[in-house]
């Protein structure tokens, strides 16, 4: 389960939350909090890598008790410190409207969310979808503000659709599903997790070989292929395993802090 040891020291540990860090009840372990907050007392940065907005981190009532130096959101399309904004990455308001154009054709009885400015904008009833959701647009996506979109969101009534979906997309667009839904996520080739931790390689002067990284799903894959270790959870999806270092515990037996525990911080 442990990752080899030949490597350099560890500065910077990331990782994903819901179904990695997070149990599958949304809580993190006091033994969980021990082991960050011991993390970071020996000056290695900690860096949740989520898909979530935000605006749901506070809802869930993370960022208040959760130790953390940064926090990359929206897979990778903003980074945020100390409450401030430093990176922002998604469509421009001319690609947006084009890919929902696109999208509007294709599956035209769909259900569609564009984030922007922390708030979503959708074409239906939000709590349907994310039950955690609060601040939404109802829209015809005719009046969007002209601002940054870091996702679109679409709920397909197939996943049988999903290849259709990514026919459909301009080249300069992604999408993968989300694991266990319909739901998929339309990015920007630009926005991903692994670009979002370059940025903070480059900002706090980090190689990849001294950062690791946890995760279970597919939009964890490009996280990956970026960290030179990379552990996945023993519930994550065959795919990310196949391309993990090394394979800890399940999220619900607080596999992340397990890691962390016999390999970084009783290794110093």
């Amino acid at each position: 389960m442990g990752d080899a040891m030949n490597r350099k020291p560890i500065k910077m540990v990331l990782t994903d939350l819901d179904a990695t860090l997070l149990k599958d009840d949304k809580t993190l372990s006091e033994y969980t909090l021990n082991v960050i907050q011991r993390l970071r007392d020996k000056d290695i940065k900690f860096v949740p890598a989520t898909a979530r907005a935000h605006r749901v981190l506070q809802r869930l009532q993370l960022l208040s008790i959760l130790p953390h130096d940064s926090l990359i959101l929206l897979n990778g399309g903003r980074i945020m410190k100390d409450e401030f904004v430093i990176f922002d990455q998604g469509l421009n308001p001319n690609q947006r409207d084009h890919v929902l154009k696109i999208l509007c054709s294709h599956f035209p009885t769909e259900r569609i969310s564009v984030e922007m400015n922390d708030t979503m904008y959708v074409n239906h009833n939000i709590w349907e979808v994310d039950p955690y959701e609060q601040n939404y647009v109802l829209t015809d996506f005719s009046d969007l503000p002209q601002a940054i979109s870091p996702r679109i969101i679409i709920g397909l009534k197939s996943l049988d659709d999903y290849p259709r979906l990514l026919d459909c997309l301009p080249d300069f667009m992604y999408a993968h599903n989300i694991e266990g839904t319909s739901l998929c996520r339309v990015l920007h080739r630009s926005v991903s997790k692994a670009g979002a931790i370059q940025h903070l390689c480059e900002m706090w002067g980090f190689d990849r070989s001294e950062i690791v990284c946890f995760g279970d799903d597919l939009n964890d894959i490009e996280m990956f292929e970026y960290c030179d270790h990379a552990v996945a959870v023993e519930n994550a999806c065959d795919e990310v395993k196949q391309r993990s270092t090394a394979i800890t515990k399940s999220n619900n037996a607080d596999g992340v802090a397990y890691w962390i525990e016999q390999n970084i911080l009783n290794q110093a």
